[in-house]
């Protein structure tokens, strides 16, 4: 499963993610849930999810970005989230994206950069 790889790689607590959790309606869904996931063939390979902010209502998070560690350096991730993003700005409340990264991870740094991404203090 791939949260059982990804989460040796941050440093925060990850919940793992259950098919129900994304798919069914249930007291513990976030609200305007927006995920999309990627498969070779059968096997998932990497996944990414956001959801209504749930302090600041106008605000769309991106709340995570997985790729399997054999699947890297394919644009993968920099894909799901450029799915998820236009998902999320089709509800007119959402003014804003935000996406929190490690310090330390530089690649998903440059691809918000690239995708025009600011730190919030920059905005």
């Amino acid at each position: 499963m791939i949260q059982n790889i990804v989460q040796k790689e941050i440093s925060e607590d990850i919940n793992l993610l259950k098919e129900d959790s994304l798919t069914k309606v249930n007291e513990f869904r976030a609200e305007d849930l927006v995920f999309c996931l990627a498969l070779d063939k059968s096997k998932f390979v990497a996944y990414g999810y956001g959801n209504k902010d749930f302090e600041n209502k106008i605000l769309f998070y991106i709340n995570t970005i997985a790729v399997h560690p054999e699947y890297r350096n394919q644009n993968l991730g920099t894909r799901i989230k450029i799915r998820i993003i236009p998902e999320a700005l089709k509800k007119e409340e959402f003014q804003y994206i935000k996406a929190i990264t490690q310090d330390s991870n530089l690649i998903t740094k440059y691809i918000n950069c690239k995708l025009g991404f600011k730190k919030a203090s920059e905005s």
